[in-house]
């Protein structure tokens, strides 16, 4: 008969995705960001609501009011830049691509996510859609281009996520262009290949190819009826083609530098561009003729003509805010070349005043516009970092020259700092104690994203004087593994209700312990249970055995769910205790190993419930497997999601309690030369957070036996007020740890060597001899295989027990 498990996901038999290498991410940031922090790299307009919506660097789609420039909403569920979005079916549905390989499909009405697509292999860098077929298409760095049925997209959900698409290949390159008419007839495609493809996506086959950009296409936009195309391309032109003639029949030369966005009027008549040089033109396409409107701050991503108000167009750029500029037709730009119009006369006539002052080159062209009609403010956004030295803080540069202290453990902003010099704030916030990396930092979103990977996560042990975590001061902590049971949190908080589900739903529970009889108080005083809930129990049960024994056990269920620190090996350890084996094999047969080890251990701290947390697979571009907030992970569905995929080397931590590996670093020690007499130096072995003052320790005990050395009042001398440790003719801090002496003051190859003395021997201005005398021919012992190890019995002081695990069960 096999007994109850539980599952915890991440099988290493599994042949799912988590069979590949996964890493866990975190996002430190605000509870509600309404602000784009970093370039908004697409722009929408829904002419129905009044609405624009902008697809951020910061991995969130933001919903503004274009009549106020108020947030309205926000869908935020990628992990990476948005690199395009299309509105669908009345903009009732909006597609996303994104960097993080991934499409996505919301309902925009309550700004939810439905659905997410992953067929894609690469970066999705461009949509399209017809509104008269609800047809979608997707494309980007895997050179294939995906159709999508958006009819089918909608009725997708998180259970069920299952479609099959159609497929256009024939670039050999990135694409980073896509343009359909409406009806849904003609499709073009734009690749690093140079080349634009013309495809039938009804019947899926390629039509045609146009050739004569000599750079990538980043840009397309085509006519309703199918027949004309305009293109933008890194190598600085504006091109137009006639899909008729298969060729190009104008091209504008109009920019600096690479063009990157496009936008036409409904007509296909007037056409405007903007890209690397910040500079927008507008292009008439009938007369050939164009016209510099403004130059924008930074290098233009998106251009988008508001639905209801003509002349006004919305830019974006690589900055985080997105302005509305006036695009007059050709009648208004002809007066305003004579004069500007009465809104805006005083201000343009002086901003041209100080602008011509400042013009080198009398011949340059001046924009129509110098000022935009409204601007939706963008935020701050995250350009540099340093992690300090204790490799729990990050300080941040933002790209205002704001420096703010992050604290890494706790997943927020500890504090501003004063200044622009991240670097010199460092330095004097770095600490003593060296400590190894145990993550990675991004902030190509403009927010700091931290990585874990199971190679790196579990290297940074810490002692808890040294991690300012309260009552941990005896303790040695992981720091991987602290964060990991703080993110998982409410997953490994279901799981001990899971536990406590099955111990009670074990049949005959209540009648394992039947043997124990009249011995029930003894069961529960073994359990923990006071003597008081003892009398209690005994009271309230009118001394009936049989029911005594069971409120004993309720009583422990009820410890177990309420502290989240009880585990069935207690149970089983209690009737050990009381010769009552066969009560105790058949708890242990029924819950064997799941149960053993599933009650919560202790969680030092709490991160924000609304803290981002990624499955990912390891790499560039790997595939995002799921993405919850920290304060949801016991929802039902975010279980089985975490079930899934979350990998072994996180449940082994979160949910089975396994210990991290503890590294530790072999040392030598040996009197100072000057009084070493011959001997050699020992061999010695310590965990690598080890304190050179137990090392200490150790040799005053060696010098004076467990008397130690007397003060002339009789009393007797600590270690550190009569003792140096020395290496390399340097004095160590008794509170440095070996970790820390190996890494800033040895640094060579070999084992450290560390060498003992008597303070009064040596007084400050004598200096001490060089320790390579220690190698002397006298000496060549050091490496005999007599030397001692740091385990013996009479050097327990250097692997001291009361610096407790925090980890242990």
């Amino acid at each position: 008969m096999s007994g109850p498990r539980l599952s915890y996901g991440g099988s290493r038999t599994s042949t799912g995705p988590t069979k590949k290498k996964v890493t866990v991410s975190y996002i430190i940031r605000d509870s509600e960001s309404t602000l784009n922090c970093s370039g908004v790299t697409q722009l929408r307009a829904d002419p129905h609501a009044r609405h624009l919506f902008s697809a951020g660097r910061d991995s969130i789609i933001r919903c503004w009011n274009t009549l106020d420039c108020a947030h309205v909403s926000s869908f935020d569920h990628h992990t990476d830049w948005v690199n395009d979005i299309v509105l669908c079916k009345n903009s009732s549905i909006l597609l996303s691509a994104s960097s993080d390989t991934t499409l996505k499909v919301w309902n925009v009405p309550k700004a939810t996510c439905l659905s997410t697509l992953k067929n894609h292999k690469d970066y999705v860098r461009c949509l399209a859609y017809s509104s008269a077929r609800d047809l979608a298409a997707s494309a980007g760095l895997d050179k294939i281009i995906s159709l999508w049925d958006v009819n089918t997209l909608t009725e997708l959900s998180s259970f069920n996520n299952t479609v099959t698409t159609n497929t256009l290949t024939g670039h050999k390159d990135s694409i980073y262009s896509l343009a359909m008419n409406d009806a849904g007839s003609v499709l073009v495609s734009g690749s690093t290949d140079k080349v634009i493809r013309v495809w039938d996506p009804i019947s899926h086959s390629p039509i045609m190819k146009l050739k004569g950009h000599s750079d990538n296409v980043r840009s397309l936009v085509l006519s309703q009826d199918g027949t004309r195309c305009v293109s933008a391309s890194s190598d600085g032109t504006v091109r137009l083609w006639s899909l008729k003639q298969q060729r190009c029949v104008e091209t504008f030369r109009n920019h600096d530098d690479g063009v990157w966005a496009l936008a036409v009027d409904e007509d296909f008549k007037h056409v405007y561009s903007g890209g690397r040089d910040m500079k927008v033109f507008v292009t008439d396409l009938c007369s050939s003729t164009s016209d510099y409107l403004f130059m924008e701050s930074a290098s233009i991503l998106s251009l988008c003509l508001d639905p209801v108000e003509k002349k006004a167009l919305w830019v974006s750029t690589t900055n985080s805010h997105i302005n509305k500029w006036r695009c007059s037709d050709f009648a208004e730009l002809a007066s305003q070349v004579e004069g500007v119009t009465e809104g805006e006369e005083e201000e343009e006539e002086e901003e041209e005043e100080e602008e011509d002052e400042e013009a080198t080159d009398v011949d340059e062209p001046l924009p129509l516009h110098r000022k935009p009609l409204a601007t939706i403010p963008g935020g701050s956004g995250i350009v540099d970092y340093q992690v300090l030295g204790n490799k729990t803080q990050i300080i941040t540069k933002d790209n205002k020259g704001r420096l703010v202290l992050w604290d890494v453990l706790h997943a927020c902003k500890e504090r501003d700092l004063e200044g622009s010099d991240m670097h010199k704030a460092a330095d004097l916030m770095q600490d003593k104690f060296f400590v190894p990396n145990w993550f990675s930092v991004e902030v190509k979103t403009g927010v700091l994203t931290i990585k874990l990977s199971e190679s790196d996560c579990f290297a940074a042990w810490v002692m808890g004087c040294n991690a300012n975590l309260g009552n941990t001061e005896e303790l040695k902590l992981n720091l991987g593994a602290l964060i990991l049971k703080a993110l998982f949190e409410h997953w490994n908080r279901q799981k001990c209700d899971e536990a406590k589900a099955i111990l009670t739903s074990i049949p005959d529970l209540m009648t394992l312990t039947e043997e124990v009889g009249s011995k029930w108080r003894n069961l529960g005083q073994h359990l923990g249970i006071p003597n008081s809930r003892l009398e209690e129990i005994q009271f309230y049960c009118d001394q009936d055995i049989k029911h005594c024994r069971e409120q004993v056990l309720k009583e422990w269920l009820k410890e177990f769910d309420d502290q989240g620190e009880r585990h069935t090996t207690d149970l089983v350890d209690a009737l050990n205790q009381l010769g009552l084996r066969l009560a105790a094999d058949k708890l242990n047969h029924y819950c064997k190993a799941d149960t053993s080890n599933v009650g919560l251990n202790r969680v030092f701290f709490s991160v924000p419930d609304h803290t981002p947390v990624v499955l990912q697979e390891a790499g560039d571009c790997g595939t995002t497997y799921y993405r919850f907030l920290c304060g949801y992970g016991s929802n039902p569905h975010e279980v089985r999601s975490l079930e899934t995929h979350c990998p072994m080397w996180v449940t082994d931590i979160v949910c089975m309690h396994n210990l991290p590996p503890h590294p530790k670093i072999k040392f030598s020690v040996c009197k100072h030369p000057k009084d070493a007499k011959g001997q050699s130096l020992e061999q010695l072995s310590g965990l690598d957070v080890l304190t050179i003052v137990k090392v200490m320790e150790y040799c005053y005990t060696k010098m004076y036996g467990n008397k130690g050395r007397m003060m002339e009042d009789g009393t007797k001398m600590k270690p550190h007020e009569c003792m140096d440790i020395v290496c390399l003719d340097q004095v160590l801090d008794p509170e440095l740890d070996l970790r820390t002496v190996k890494h800033t003051i040895w640094k060579g190859g070999g084992d450290p060597k560390l060498f003992y003395r008597l303070k009064d021997e040596y007084p400050s201005s004598d200096k001490p001899s060089n320790q390579n005398t220690v190698m002397s021919s006298t000496q060549n012992t050091v490496m005999s295989s007599t030397q001692n190890t740091v385990m013996s019995s009479t050097q327990n002081t250097v692997m001291s027990s009361t610096q407790n695990t925090v980890m242990s069960s």
